[in-house]
């Protein structure tokens, strides 16, 4: 079956809907006696027939129609009736009905009182024959509103109250109130304002309080203005657009200078930065607006709520409330609770996540993390970078190396790593005053010395060289020779490599020479000149983490550290700022059990081939002191050195090996 009804916005336009519940079974009273198969019955209801505060209590917004069993006249000079009815009725004060007539004629009227459950009193239908009344009709109530006219198109109350096999209770409401002819006042909070502006602070209400607060989000529109324009085919036409603006439409944040001045940010991070839109030159607007983001393009409506109502159960437990409903009106109207969905956070900071990771990231010396805030004080935290070698710089290229040198990269927790050593030859003749004056040529001890390291192998043929200079008595320019190195700054030359060796036959200097002179190696000095790798390999780390006294556990010798991020079988070093932990060791590393994100174990490295020993065979370090300050965990600093002898021997801590740096790039992880 199919009920018609026709569109309120086209009265030509027809409307069905259909009917298809099916009754799924009939409960028989008691108290029914000599039926037949073919009698007819009235059924007294569809659904559940209750009376009680559970049900009769709603105001329902259903349009009933009552047989009356009599009307008196109660005040002639308004037309104030009582209507007395032959059955119960659900109408409340405020209710808007029809009085239909014996002769069929409708007439509007409103309940002004409720006498009792079948009598109440009405106005407004003017003059009535107190015989003259057949029936009454309730009409559907619909919305009223003020600020809100498209409300007038819908229902209020309940719709309907349903009943499931566990005695709960569906209500089926718009949730939106009729309070008796009194339209639902909304407040929109929207400003409309004008005027000349310029700088940074905009008085937008002057002598009326705006109501905004600094940190609010609002949505700012310019009046939209008629344009005429010309149509392709040369006739006029109009559109909308924007009028003078203070900056284009959307949304900002304000920062409140006072009850009536406003200045406004992009974000709220610029307004805790002092960061706002500024207008260089004065600009004339008209009739701009700003509304709170949540209500613009928004405008009130029926929510279509089917809520289900339980029994109250004791559970023994305690439930948090949430914002949002917690219960609902007799009028359909949801109940927000008193938890609002504005909030005030506020705390330590619990964890970070980094969102775009980047790339070129120094992971040896990993960047600075600044925590800043207008409020909030104290948050400290360590950048973790993981990434590959991407270069090593030669700092310094060593000198006389026997052999190209090997490439090592070790710590990071990384692997793969490796690249190959390029080398040059380079001559090595260092100088020397020849004069007396210098003192550097000793015709006693018949030496020659240097101001600084010689960097002479023992027995080393060299080339002597005097730049057209006059040359020590007992040398020829541009002769070989063979020397013995008396100490780091002074040598002595010999004809022959043998006598040099033994330290016999030294030429005798019997004369001083002239300016500087210099004794150049035979054979070139070989460097280090660059490294190329050749694969970067991957995983190199730093993940530093550090761990108060109180995230030591010397019962279970678990350390704690929330959201670690290290995995069982890596090697991981221990420092501190403080008293070491007793049973740990200062700069030592060690293997990692992971128990589980945020705690773990620490295993000694063993030696040589039997560097995991201790880890695989789940021995852990004895913690027997929780030590004071703050325990540091890191992989091992990444390092690259190069395996290689060189020719002349280390001068204190010299070893005139090659100096490198390696440069390990990559993204920031956490």
């Amino acid at each position: 079956t199919f009920a018609y009804g026709r569109s309120k916005l086209d009265q030509n336009e027809i409307i069905k809907v259909r009917v298809s519940s099916v009754y799924n079974s009939i409960d028989i009273p008691e108290n029914t006696t000599s039926f037949k198969k073919g009698t007819t019955a009235n059924v007294t209801t569809y659904g559940f027939d209750e009376d009680n505060f559970k049900t009769d209590k709603w105001e329902y917004n259903v349009s009933p129609c009552y047989s009356v069993e009599k009307v008196e006249l109660l005040d002639s000079s308004d037309s104030t009736y009582s209507i007395t009815l032959e059955s119960k009725h659900y109408l409340k004060i405020g209710n808007n009905i029809t009085i239909i007539l014996k002769n069929e004629n409708r007439l509007d009227s409103k309940v002004i009182g409720i006498d009792n459950e079948k009598s109440f009193r009405i106005i407004g239908q003017g003059v009535l024959d107190v015989n003259g009344v057949s029936h009454v009709q309730r009409k559907i109530q619909k919305g009223e509103s003020t600020t809100f006219s498209n409300i007038s198109d819908f229902s209020t109350g309940v719709d309907n109250v349903y009943k499931n096999n566990d005695d709960d209770y569906i209500v089926s409401t718009p949730s939106i109130p009729n309070y008796n002819s009194q339209p639902i006042e909304v407040k929109q909070r929207k400003i409309t304002f004008s005027g000349t502006f310029s700088g940074t602070e905009f008085e937008i209400t002057p002598g009326v309080e705006h109501g905004y607060y600094t940190g609010e989000s609002v949505y700012y529109e310019a009046r939209l203005v008629s344009q005429t324009f010309i149509k392709d085919d040369g006739s006029v036409g109009t559109r909308l657009v924007r009028d003078t603006a203070l900056f284009a439409d959307g949304l900002y944040f304000v920062k409140r200078v006072d009850g009536f001045t406003l200045k406004f940010a992009k974000s709220r991070e610029d307004i805790y930065n002092d960061k706002y839109l500024s207008v260089n030159s004065a600009v004339t607007i008209t009739d701009s607006i700003i509304q709170p983001y949540e209500y613009f393009s928004k405008t009130l409506k029926p929510q279509k709520l089917v809520r289900k109502i339980s029994e109250p159960k004791e559970q023994g437990t305690k439930t948090s409330t949430k914002p949002g409903s917690t219960g609902i009106l007799v009028n359909g109207v949801e109940i927000l609770n008193y938890k609002s969905k504005d909030t005030i956070k506020y705390g330590s900071i619990q964890s970070i996540d980094v969102l775009s990771p980047t790339n070129g990231v120094d992971v040896i010396n990993v960047p600075n993390l600044i925590i800043s805030d207008a409020v909030g004080t104290g948050a400290t935290g360590h950048v973790a970078v993981s990434g590959s070698l991407r270069e090593v710089r030669v700092l310094d290229g060593g000198f006389d190396y026997l052999h190209t040198p090997t490439l090592k990269i070790a710590g990071g927790n990384g692997q793969g790593a490796f690249g190959t050593v390029n080398m040059k030859l380079i001559n090595h003749a260092p100088k020397f005053f020849a004069d007396e004056a210098s003192a550097n040529v000793s015709l006693t001890d018949d030496t020659i010395g240097f101001s600084t390291f010689h960097k002479f192998r023992n027995a080393e043929q060299v080339q002597y060289q005097t730049f057209n200079e006059d040359c020590v008595v007992g040398l020829d320019t541009s002769s070989l020779y063979f020397l013995s190195v008396i100490n780091n700054t002074t040598v002595r030359l010999h004809p022959t490599q043998a006598d040099a060796i033994s330290g016999i036959n030294t030429i005798s200097l019997t004369g001083f020479g002239v300016g500087k002179h210099a004794l150049q190696s035979v054979n070139k000095k070989s460097i280090v000149s660059s490294i190329t790798v050749v694969n970067g390999g991957s995983g190199y780390e730093t993940k530093k983490r550090t761990a108060p006294t109180t995230g030591i556990n010397t019962s279970s010798n678990i350390i704690t550290i929330g959201n670690h991020d290290y995995k069982s079988g890596e090697i991981i070093k221990y420092s501190v700022v403080g008293t070491v932990a007793e049973g740990l060791t200062n700069n030592t590393e060690y293997y990692v059990t992971s128990v589980n994100k945020d705690s773990f174990k620490l295993s000694v490295v063993g030696v040589s081939s039997n560097k995991e020993f201790f880890y695989r065979t789940k021995q852990y370090t004895d913690i027997n002191s929780v030590g004071v300050g703050t325990h540091i965990f890191n992989y091992p600093e990444i390092t690259a050195t190069l395996v290689g002898e060189v020719g002349i021997s280390s001068v204190g801590t010299q070893e005139f090996k090659a100096s490198i740096q390696p440069i390990v790039r990559g993204e920031i992880t956490s």
